[in-house]
């Protein structure tokens, strides 16, 4: 699936982007690679050997459609964006709640 954008998104924002986008589409049903999360992550389309193709050259097992919608995606107005932002809440949150853990000096000693 590819989705265009209203606005390029970061390098330091596309994986925590990449993850709540597949949650969401995980929520419909529909399963998505988390490797395709990583910034420097390949892709090659359509990757289908020869034996899986019909007699025109076509894939045997992928379905195509294509939806042009109204525009663009603008992911910084879309609930994708409000689970980016819960998600690091819940990060700084649990972040502080490990920091506030007193240890004593003399621990593991």
């Amino acid at each position: 699936m590819l989705i265009p954008l209203l606005n390029p998104i970061s390098g330091a924002d596309y994986g925590d982007t990449q993850l709540a986008l597949f949650h969401l589409m995980g929520e419909q049903g529909v399963r998505c690679d988390a490797a395709l999360a990583r910034v420097g992550q390949p892709i090659y389309l359509p990757n289908v050997p020869p034996a899986k193709r019909d007699q025109h050259g076509q894939p045997l097992f992928y379905h195509q459609d294509r939806h042009r919608g109204g525009g663009y995606f603008d992911v910084g107005n879309s609930s994708v964006w409000g689970v980016v932002i819960l998600r690091r809440q819940r990060e700084a949150r649990a972040g502080r709640d490990i920091q506030s853990l007193h240890l004593p000096a003399d621990l593991g000693r």
